[in-house]
């Protein structure tokens, strides 16, 4: 159970005393390796450390580790920030989100980019965060979008306000993980933002829980400029090895 409350934003979850209460019935388990872990903690000291990278460890314009940067593709979106390396133990947080299980690694996730952001005042400065879309019967079957998640808890740790309905994933393209990288590129028509949304000179986070080719970060971002916005920032809660994203 996602029991724990507190955080960068100071803001809990739920009523302490209620969350307390459900800790006894359903003790709270760190979404990555299942050991149990006090009722106010995302995850365990071990699993923490996942966060723990050398700053140098992405490239500031792709999101990916550096060594698999791939800037020279030409991106529509201007820089990246990730938090954490798509490998064990947080492959097993991101499962979690995926299953359904808990949503304790998405505010872990956007506890560490929002400290992220928190240290650089440029991004501190922007004016929306915006999370990679689900389609509506993915939401309804998992019940929660993990971007989402991830995002909301970014947004109540900076003060950056959450715009959750800028863009929508219409449910007609194929699983991303299911295809390679280049089925990925040309799988993201259905992705789309209102002809009447204004963001002109907005500078805009765009939240997703794993950043593999970039193609889903990519075309959101191309459609929120299609819209006025200045700047656009990739904001991965993990990004995938090169040797993943075949």
């Amino acid at each position: 159970a996602d029991v724990a409350v507190g955080g960068v934003g100071g803001e809990g979850h739920l009523d302490t005393a209620c969350v307390v209460l459900l800790d006894l019935l359903y003790p709270n388990q760190c979404p990555c390796c299942h050991r149990k872990i006090p009722w106010n903690r995302y995850l365990c000291d071990m699993c923490q450390t996942l966060f723990q990278l050398p700053p140098d460890t992405f490239c500031p314009g792709c999101g990916k580790p550096v060594e698999s940067c791939f800037c020279e593709r030409g991106l529509a979106y201007d820089h990246a920030i990730a938090a954490a390396l798509y490998q064990e133990p947080a492959r097993s947080g991101i499962l979690s989100l995926k299953r359904a299980e808990s949503k304790n690694f998405a505010y872990a996730c956007g506890e560490a980019l929002g400290r992220m952001v928190i240290a650089d005042p440029e991004l501190l400065a922007y004016d929306l965060i915006v999370p990679v879309p689900m389609a509506k019967r993915k939401k309804k079957k998992r019940f929660f979008n993990p971007a989402e998640e991830i995002a909301r808890e970014m947004s109540s740790a900076t003060g950056i306000p959450l715009r959750a309905d800028l863009l929508e994933d219409t449910g007609t393209g194929a699983a991303q993980h299911t295809l390679s990288a280049k089925e990925r590129a040309a799988n993201t028509g259905h992705f789309q933002i209102p002809q009447t949304a204004d963001l002109t000179g907005y500078r805009i986070l765009l939240c997703d829980d794993v950043l593999t080719t970039g193609s889903t970060m990519n075309r959101c971002a191309e459609l929120l400029k299609s819209r006025g916005a200045a700047v656009v920032t990739a904001a991965a809660a993990t990004t995938t090895p090169a040797q993943e994203d075949s």
